[in-house]
């Protein structure tokens, strides 16, 4: 009876152990994904800008010319607006 607790024990402690470190790793990675999550990204100031022709993302100011409609998307809500000009 006393070696199947030893063995209990045992098992139970290699299980803990084996828990705890899945747990760490998912936590590592969970960490990893947030720091690029586009929400993630949206907190932090940045915004996305879309036209709303053909809702594409709009990367750069050569893709869009006076007059289109474009909608950003900052943290929350929504902004609609049109291009008065553009420039580099």
């Amino acid at each position: 009876n006393s070696v199947v607790n030893v063995l209990e024990t045992r098992l139970k402690t290699a299980m803990n152990t084996l828990l705890s470190t899945d747990r760490a790793a998912m936590e590592r990675t969970v960490a990893r994904l947030e720091t690029v999550s586009p929400l993630s990204v949206l907190s932090r100031g940045y915004s996305l800008v879309i036209a709303e022709k053909d809702n594409r993302i709009i990367r750069d100011a050569d893709e869009v010319q006076k007059g289109d409609k474009l909608r950003i998307r900052p943290r929350s809500g929504n902004i609609r607006c049109e291009v008065l000009e553009t420039g580099k």
